[in-house]
């Protein structure tokens, strides 16, 4: 019994828009000329911000137990400690979290990590949007926009490592890159 492995236990995405007030009809400009008006003003900014925790993930481990099961798992020593993103492995990747909490189940026994007893990396996220409307009349207009999808280039961390072995609790790949 435990999570299922696309459990998240925090989540957050908020978008907000805003329109600067610049342009016919606001604050700034309204009085200005035409030509200029329409070139500096009817600009907007968006944006989307996405916060979120990792998924579940089971240590598993070698079947020690000899009943050929589907998902032998490691013995669970201690408290895990999580390094996050700042520590290199010297196998390359990132060492996400310390091996050290966990052991091969003795032979004849199963391992006691439980199901989904460790929650992987997590994402943040911030998506940009540009938006200038050209208005041609008072029911006509032309919108140009440009959006920017991942803007800070935080790379989205697959799932650490989570076989017993010399590779436990290694990150070595990512999702997609920024657009």
């Amino acid at each position: 019994w435990g999570p299922c492995f696309f459990d998240v236990k925090h989540m957050l995405t908020s978008y907000a828009v805003y329109e600067l007030p610049v342009g016919k009809g606001k604050a700034i400009g309204n009085d200005w000329n035409p030509v200029v008006r329409n070139i500096v003003g009817n600009w907007a900014l968006s944006g989307i911000v996405t916060l979120r925790g990792g998924f579940a993930s089971t240590i598993g481990g070698p079947d020690s137990s000899g009943t050929n099961s589907r998902g032998p798992r490691g013995n669970c020593n201690g408290p895990v400690n999580i390094y996050g993103f700042g520590t290199n492995s010297p196998l390359g990747g990132l060492q996400y979290m310390d091996p050290s909490a966990f052991s091969p189940a003795a032979t004849g026994q199963f391992g006691t990590c439980g199901n989904g007893t460790l929650y992987g990396p997590g994402l943040k996220n911030l998506d940009l949007g540009l938006q200038k409307n050209f208005l041609l009349t008072e029911r006509y207009r032309i919108e140009f926009r440009s959006e920017f999808i991942n803007l800070t280039n935080t790379p989205a961390f697959n799932f650490e490592n989570g076989a017993i072995g010399p590779n436990l609790g290694r990150i070595t790949s990512t999702q997609g890159a920024r657009q």
